[in-house]
């Protein structure tokens, strides 16, 4: 995971917002193979899997490597795993897939009139619970019919790194390097969180330079 840590004034922590609620399409980008931040446009958070093999939205990402799949996508989480469908106690959406595994293929079908935001759906039709169909991830569950929650982006790593960066922490509270002693906090922008308070301290070396 590309993470990005910055040093914040302690005693300007809690002026700190925790993100915005959507991110504009600008930030969005075309769906191609590579790893991205599977971004839901609907509610402003990020797929994420869960211990249950549960899908969870969260506001801090997780990455997804996409990768071609006859005319679709497998979607595959960093431990391994792939999104795909099946069916247990009204749970339609899972995050345990296996590579290979018809029921984890997808495709992203453009949105009429929204940059770069996609119905995320199986790529064939499936028999869950006795429904035919094809299936539509809605957020952190699946149905034969798209909801308002069936919208989604990518956004690249790197994209993310510098909107967290800025909307997490504003320049004006931000040090790259500390340059003088005091208590610091190292923030996470990624994960949003930071770390217990840091006090970084200098000494001289014989030609009286920081050290």
């Amino acid at each position: 995971m590309v993470r990005k840590l910055i040093f914040v004034l302690s005693m300007l922590l809690s002026a700190l917002g925790a993100r915005a609620d959507v991110l504009p399409s600008s930030n969005y980008t075309e769906v191609t193979v590579g790893t991205f931040y599977l971004y839901n446009v609907a509610q402003g958070q990020f797929m994420v899997r869960l211990s249950n093999n549960f899908p969870g939205l969260s506001n801090s990402p997780v990455e997804v490597t996409l990768a071609k799949s006859g005319s679709g996508y497998t979607l595959r989480f960093s431990d391994g795993k792939y999104l795909k469908t099946g069916f247990w106690n009204n749970q339609y959406l899972w995050t345990d897939g296996t590579a290979g595994a018809a029921e984890s293929v997808w495709v992203f079908e453009a949105i009429d009139g929204a940059e770069k935001t996609y119905q995320l759906k199986r790529v064939t039709a499936d028999t869950l619970n006795g429904e035919i169909g094809i299936f539509y991830a809605n957020g952190t569950n699946a149905a034969t019919t798209a909801t308002k929650d069936c919208r989604w982006a990518l956004i690249d790593l790197e994209t993310y790194a510098s909107i967290a960066k800025e909307k997490a922490v504003p320049v004006k509270y931000r040090s790259a390097i500390p340059t003088a002693e005091g208590q610091y906090y190292l923030y996470d922008v990624l994960n949003q969180h930071s770390s217990t308070p840091l006090r970084p301290q200098w000494s001289q070396n014989p030609q009286g330079h920081a050290g």
